[in-house]
C-alpha cells in the first residue's frame, strides 16, 4: 500500500467490514454494544499524571480540553458515528471522561489513563462501578 488512494474510500471499507463482523456475531445469539476508543489527544496522560504524583502537584494539571482530541480520535469517532447509523449500539467513553468538554485525567485521586490512550486497571473499575457502565451496556445491548 503506498497511501495514494482515498481515505474515505478506506473508511468505508472499514465500516463495511466491521458491520458484517458485528453481523456475524448477531447471528452467533451474541448481543453486541461498542465501546469507543478512550478519548485522547496523543500525549502521555498515564506519565503526565505519575509526574505528577510524584513531584506533589495536582492532578488535574493532567486534565485535558476536549476540543484538543487527536486525529486518530476523531477517524475512529467517525467511524464509530457510521457503525451507530447502522444501528448498532456505541457506548461512548468521552460523555462520562469528559463532562462539558473537559476530560478528567483522574477522578477522585483516581489515575484514569495508563498511558495516552489507555485506562488504567484502577480506573476502568471506578469509571466502572461509578457511571454503572455494567447497567448502561446491558441497556444499550441489541437482542438479536
Amino acid at each position: 500500500y503506498d497511501g495514494s488512494s482515498s481515505s474515505i474510500f478506506n473508511q468505508q471499507r472499514v465500516v463495511e467490514y466491521f458491520a458484517e463482523t458485528l453481523i456475524a456475531l448477531e447471528s452467533l445469539g451474541k448481543a453486541v454494544v461498542i465501546i469507543s476508543p478512550t478519548p485522547t489527544t496523543g500525549r502521555d496522560i498515564g506519565s503526565c499524571l505519575a509526574r505528577a504524583k510524584i513531584t506533589g502537584q495536582p492532578l488535574r494539571l493532567c486534565d485535558f480540553d476536549a476540543s484538543n482530541l487527536s486525529a486518530s480520535y476523531e477517524k475512529a469517532m467517525l467511524l464509530l458515528a457510521s457503525i451507530s447509523e447502522r444501528g448498532f449500539s456505541v457506548y461512548h467513553l468521552e460523555d462520562i471522561i469528559c463532562p462539558n468538554g473537559h476530560c478528567h485525567a483522574s477522578m477522585e485521586d483516581v489515575f484514569i489513563y495508563r498511558d495516552k490512550g489507555h485506562l488504567s486497571k484502577q480506573g476502568s473499575a471506578f469509571l466502572g462501578k461509578k457511571f454503572d457502565i455494567s447497567s448502561a451496556l446491558l441497556s444499550l445491548s441489541r437482542q438479536p
